[in-house]
């Protein structure tokens, strides 16, 4: 593998390929997905080390945070990388969820899982939450908003 320069950094746009990505030497993600489940303002995943952020409340979501640290953990043996990967699946799912939903959908599952979030600016549309679209995106949210809630 070719070690990139220090001051480069490569990082996923979604969050649903974070662990393989970090496998073969990517520095992180950027994600939508921490929109939903934040914990504090954004904050960068790594240092400009690759290593993980020593403190864990300073995290954007502490979901994701675990994903990439036991993914790093797991390049050294220090984390059973079945249990990083059966994470990365939660992850994905919940991605998949808003990737569906666009824009508008993020902002949806943001209004109802955080209060905040509103309709998206024009041209965009708004989200069609009728005939159950909009209890479903935030039923198919549950599993990763149950592990949130558990760190």
């Amino acid at each position: 593998m070719t070690k990139l320069r220090d001051d480069f950094a490569v990082l996923g746009g979604f969050v649903d390929f974070l662990a393989p990505s970090v496998f073969i030497g990517a520095a992180g993600g950027i994600t939508g997905l921490a929109n939903i489940a934040p914990v504090r303002p954004p904050l960068p995943l790594t240092t400009s080390s690759r290593e993980p952020l020593a403190d864990a409340s300073t995290c954007v979501q502490k979901t994701c945070l675990k994903l990439y640290r036991d993914t790093v953990a797991s390049l050294s043996g220090k984390v059973d990388p079945a249990a990083a990967a059966e994470l990365q699946g939660v992850v994905s799912r919940a991605d998949w969820v808003l990737v569906k939903g666009g824009i508008s959908g993020t902002k949806y599952a943001l209004s109802q899982v955080r209060g905040y979030g509103g309709a998206p600016r024009r041209p965009i549309l708004p989200f069609d939450a009728s005939e159950g679209k909009g209890d479903k995106v935030v039923a198919e949210l549950q599993e990763i908003l149950k592990i949130e809630n558990s760190l």
